[in-house]
């Protein structure tokens, strides 16, 4: 079988490309930080389910090692784990990190018996149940990771292996009974619900071998769930409610992983009803994204019948975070729209980098873009954590794996052409018409307005592309060191088609204007660029549990100022009085830290008590808003004064 040609972009490959400037620093932070520490505070992390820690009978059919009692829980959290730090590792592309990577892969290879499987539960555990409801979603996190693998090395009995792998499921699950798979009677819609998703090692295996069977049981796998009877918010992504005008309600992350269940098949397949059904449940997720870019998912969306509106004091989940930027960039690679990269790169910068505090240790579970506190008090979902064990390891694993999968989306390719559709600091090495092309993105983006790309090809004539961001108006380019240049611009995108040469070198320029948007209820917004800025509330930490490892706590944050109970307003007179302030940080500084680079300026109103100041009290103030990412606190949107 030969693998479909519909695809508009193919990633480069993993091994190709290396991050730099802070995307760096913060890979650096993260591997240094909750990463690093994860297998040595969290047990669910480190259990090794997927080698001498497989689940027998008793495990098997026990309450599991976790705190929601679930069997398959652990292999979620340490598989998660696994892709976010072999991505981390393989950005940076350390020796010594590389071959424990190496060393932890071959111990699940050397467990794969000869039946084929690699997963979580021993032969004995299976033998006794024809189907174990969340099999499917944890074998899928450990294929993933051995996918990612191969695809660095290029190492085909690697590939071999996830076929034979693949191969034995598939023949398992079409022998099991139908009544236990997406079915409420398993007692499990939430694992129902995320086996769902064993389709994205279906098609990466498609994508890797060219093979089609893979992607052929998936169209199988898809239809029985679309047939299931189970809890409401795990049937958002069934090809009836995609086409249908329902909104999308239930659990966040399913809800945005399950839109690539029908791109996929729409790829390999050519089946339009997939791709219409995508883009169906793609318009109608859209209406659930917040101001930060993120869907709005206090683990659901909505409820049954209900539209979401996704307001700033809503909470917004990390798992939903990592599944929304990995089915945008499926997106995009799929059909080209341009669109999909503005709408990741908006979720990259504000809601993701204000889920992880800027020290690489803790991150959020929830979060709101207003947010005068976080406590577990609030509820467990709302502290700062670097494991969130009292209620679930799954967002902190993936925030592991949203920086590796946005870094390695920057560059697509396709016939003779080269498509820079995300912006940072990286280089990459690829091939085009069988020769080698050097590429490096020098830039301190979204904190400065130009990126130098630097192309360097033995006299290579193809086209090399650069979005144009939908928020930048004046977009400017300037081609020099090639030949023959042609220069197109469209609405979302300069492509130049030239002769490269060994120094050749392309400057974007992306002026960032101050702009004031207001939302669903009239609440104002502040944006320069890509960015979302927020008034910073002062903040205290107070530890409550302690980790072994030190350092290591999770965190109750409320104002240092009690008084500070209400955001600031504004009037359109106040709006007129904001500038955008850009000051030289130290070179090597971290941009995400509390003394960022780029700030708003402007007056407000004080709305909050101020009666024990006495009578000579200002009814205005001078305010300073920065990017929503460098706070932990904040008020982001704010209402407007009359």
């Amino acid at each position: 079988m030969t693998k479909s040609n519909r695809a508009t972009y193919k990633p480069v490959p993993i091994n190709a490309v290396k991050i730099g400037g802070w995307l760096e620093q913060q890979s650096s932070l993260a591997m240094k930080g909750f990463i690093g520490s994860l297998p040595l505070i969290s047990k669910e992390v480190w259990s090794d389910v997927f080698a001498s820690g497989q689940l027998g009978i008793k495990s098997a059919y026990g309450t599991g090692n976790n705190v929601a009692k679930v069997e398959w829980w652990n292999g979620e959290s340490e598989g998660n784990w696994l892709i976010g730090w072999i991505g981390h590792v393989l950005l940076h592309g350390k020796t010594a990190e590389i071959e424990q990577v190496r060393t932890y892969l071959n111990r699940i290879l050397a467990q794969q018996g000869a039946d084929g499987y690699i997963g979580m539960f021993t032969a004995e555990a299976r033998a006794s149940r024809n189907f174990i409801v969340g099999d499917l979603w944890t074998q899928s996190r450990a294929i993933l990771a051995l996918q990612l693998w191969a695809d660095y090395t290029d190492d085909n009995k690697v590939r071999d292996c996830v076929s034979k792998a693949l191969d034995y499921t598939i023949d398992r699950y079409r022998k099991s009974d139908k009544n236990l798979r997406f079915n409420a009677p398993s007692g499990d819609s939430c694992g129902a619900g995320h086996d769902l998703m064993f389709m994205d090692a279906l098609a990466e295996q498609s994508r890797q071998t060219g093979d089609l069977r893979f992607i052929e049981f998936g169209k199988e796998l898809y239809a029985d769930y679309s047939a299931g009877v189970m809890d409401w918010h795990e049937t958002d992504g069934q090809l009836q409610t995609l086409l249908s005008d329902e909104p999308i309600v239930g659990h966040g992350a399913h809800a945005v992983e399950f839109l690539r269940v029908p791109l996929a098949l729409a790829e390999h397949l050519g089946d339009e009803q997939y791709l219409k059904a995508f883009k169906n449940g793609m318009v109608k997720i859209e209406r659930a994204i917040g101001i930060g870019g993120g869907v709005k998912s206090d683990e659901q969306i909505s409820l049954p019948g209900i539209e979401c509106i996704p307001l700033p004091e809503n909470g917004y989940e990390i798992c939903t975070m990592f599944e929304m930027i990995i089915t945008l960039l499926e997106s995009v690679r799929l059909t080209g729209d341009f669109h999909y990269l503005d709408l990741a790169e908006k979720l990259f910068l504000n809601d993701f980098q204000a889920a992880v505090t800027n020290d690489g240790r803790r991150t959020v579970y929830c979060m709101a873009q207003n947010q005068p506190a976080a406590t577990h008090q609030m509820g467990t979902r709302w502290d700062i954590s670097p494991t969130h064990d009292d209620v679930a390891v799954c967002c902190v694993p993936n925030a592991g794996k949203i920086l590796p999968i946005f870094a390695r989306r920057m560059l697509a390719q396709a016939d003779d052409l080269i498509s820079f559709q995300l912006y940072g600091a990286m280089a990459a090495t690829v091939q085009i018409q069988g020769k080698e092309v050097s590429i490096k993105q020098v830039t301190s983006y979204p904190f400065e307005e130009r990126i130098t790309a630097h192309i360097s090809a033995p006299e290579l004539t193809f086209t090399a592309e650069f979005r144009i961001p939908a928020w930048c108006k004046k977009a400017a380019i300037k081609v020099s060191g090639a030949k023959d240049v042609k220069q197109t611009q469209l609405a979302d995108r300069f492509q130049v088609t030239a002769t490269w040469g060994a120094d050749s070198k392309v400057e974007i320029d992306l002026p960032q204007e101050l702009t004031q948007r207001t939302i669903s209820d009239g609440r104002y917004v502040f944006d320069v660029g890509p960015l979302v800025f927020s008034v910073p509330i002062q903040h205290v930490a107070t530890d409550y549990r302690e980790y072994k490892l030190p350092g290591y706590a999770d965190q109750d944050l409320v104002a240092v100022n009690a008084k500070w109970m209400f955001p600031p307003a504004f009037r359109k007179a106040d709006l007129a009085t904001s500038k955008v302030e850009r000051t030289a940080l130290p070179e090597g500084s971290y941009p995400w830290s509390d003394q960022p680079s780029i700030s708003i300026s402007t007056n407000c109103w004080n709305l909050n008590p101020h009666a024990d100041e006495g009578l000579d009290v200002s009814a205005f103030h001078k305010v300073k808003l920065v990017p929503m990412g460098t706070t932990v606190l904040r008020w982001t949107a704010f209402p407007q004064a009359r």
